[in-house]
């Protein structure tokens, strides 16, 4: 299921959307959190919006597990283990950030809690939005690095 559209590897056609989304998604995040105004009205579109990009997430580690079962290790001599691990290290940060978003959003819809509480949690975003970017950066690095390094030098 997650191998291949229409013939080509979908990790080759899906990370290209991760690469750019999830740090747009992490800026875009960091900016709601640290605005009160823009958290009260942007917020529940942040918390869609990083559920979307955990799906994606999710889609890009899962295709890259696929495309590396199909690799013929006796062909490439191309480490995968970093970008591998890298790779499931950004789908938990991911994970913890939708999870987070929403409970903040959840919080930010009743009383029942102090706005420090609000604060605390939106401030527990931002930083998982920042890690996400930086993760991203760090995994489609060694991705790139893992594949086409050798070409460069």
């Amino acid at each position: 299921m997650f191998d291949s559209f229409l013939g080509l590897p979908l990790h080759v056609l899906v990370l290209h959307f991760t690469v750019v989304l999830v740090p747009l998604g992490a800026m875009a995040t960091v900016a709601v959190m640290v605005r009160h105004d823009w958290r009260a009205r942007f917020l529940p579109h942040v918390a869609a919006g990083n559920v979307a990009l955990l799906a994606l997430t999710f889609v890009t580690v899962r295709a890259g597990l696929a495309l590396q079962g199909d690799l013929d290790p006796t062909r490439t001599s191309v480490p995968t283990h970093d970008h591998e691990a890298f790779g499931k290290a950004l789908l938990w940060i991911v994970v913890a950030l939708a999870a987070v978003s929403v409970i903040t959003w959840l919080v930010s819809r009743t009383d029942h809690f102090a706005p420090q509480a609000l604060i605390g949690l939106a401030a527990v975003v931002a930083v998982l939005a920042l890690a996400s970017a930086g993760m991203t950066a760090v995994t489609g690095h060694t991705g790139s690095e893992s594949h086409w390094g050798a070409i460069s030098r």
